[in-house]
C-alpha cells in the first residue's frame, strides 16, 4: 500500500516459542488468533517480527 514506510517488511510476524511455564489464565474463552481458524487455542505462544 502507499502508506507503508520505504523498507518496511512485507512478511507478518513468526512464532518464536511456546514456554514451558504456560500463563494461569483459562483459554476457554479465548479463539485462535488466525482470522479464518474456528479452533479454540492449545497454548500461549510468543510471537516476533524481523525489521
Amino acid at each position: 500500500s502507499d502508506d507503508e514506510e520505504p523498507g518496511a517488511p512485507s512478511m507478518g510476524a513468526k512464532t518464536l516459542c511456546i514456554p514451558f511455564e504456560q500463563p494461569k489464565v483459562s483459554l476457554d474463552s479465548l479463539k485462535c488468533i488466525h482470522p479464518k481458524c474456528s479452533n479454540k487455542p492449545k497454548y500461549f505462544t510468543l510471537f516476533g517480527r524481523s525489521y
